[in-house]
């Protein structure tokens, strides 16, 4: 049996439609070699490039409708941040395995949409909440990911637990904002990166569903004690 033929460069290291592929003249034949595999309707994801939480956004986002975003702790761990222990994409019963939480864009939101595969964010995302898009995932801004993450009624553990990965999901966050040492500037606070970070994380409870900012609210001077108080410098340096 012959090697498949190579896939063009741009598609072999990505998640891609079927038509991308075609209009750069791959085969319909080329498509069902068993280098490929389809985790979504609709979409072929390369094989050696093995399945994380990153790649599963990437490719569930090619069949949403525009402007969706990834939400959750499924965008949690698309972008390289913590999740919960016993959540990781490959535990048993993990994000791989559950249906991929998405938000849709605009007007969309309070429209019946549904995707075998997929759930909807039950938070609708108002407009003020910035999108970002990084390394192929739309998803919220850092701030407005933590306090949506937190809040969720999809996080599914203890209050006490929440709190507690509330706390180091935060202080995680401001860590990959500000550098690993949390650097501050003592002769200027406005460019105390620290500093931003609280206030950030401040203004995104405040853009929460009010129905549930008394469940993230608590956590904000845990978080500015964690970052701005020099004693707890090594508590954080251990998170």
């Amino acid at each position: 049996m012959h090697p498949p033929t190579p896939l063009p460069t741009d598609l072999a290291s990505r998640p891609f439609r079927p038509a991308e592929a075609v209009a750069l003249g791959v085969s319909r034949k080329r498509l069902r070699s068993n280098d490929l595999w389809a985790p979504f309707t609709g979409v072929r994801v390369p094989v050696a490039l093995g399945w994380n939480a990153k790649l599963r956004a990437q490719a569930g986002l090619l069949v949403c409708p525009p402007g969706t975003c990834v939400t959750g702790l499924h965008a949690v761990a698309a972008a390289g941040l913590p999740v919960p222990w016993g959540q990781d994409f490959n535990d048993p019963g993990g994000l791989a395995e559950q249906p991929l939480l998405v938000a849709l864009d605009g007007p969309r939101q309070i429209q019946p949409w549904s995707r075998r595969g997929f759930a909807a964010d039950p938070f609708i995302m108002p407009i003020q909440v910035e999108r970002v898009l990084v390394d192929g995932v739309r998803r919220v801004a850092d701030p407005d990911l933590w306090a949506r993450t937190v809040a969720s009624p999809d996080l599914r553990i203890s209050p006490g637990r929440r709190r507690s990965y509330g706390a180091t999901l935060a202080v995680e966050i401001a860590r990959r904002g500000c550098g690993p040492d949390l650097t501050r500037d003592e002769t200027d606070p406005l460019l105390d990166g620290r500093a931003w970070w609280c206030t950030a994380f401040a203004g995104a409870v405040l853009r929460l569903p009010l129905g549930v900012r008394h469940d993230v609210e608590p956590l904000l001077p845990v978080i500015r004690e964690l970052l701005l108080d020099r004693a707890s410098e090594e508590a954080c340096g251990g998170m």
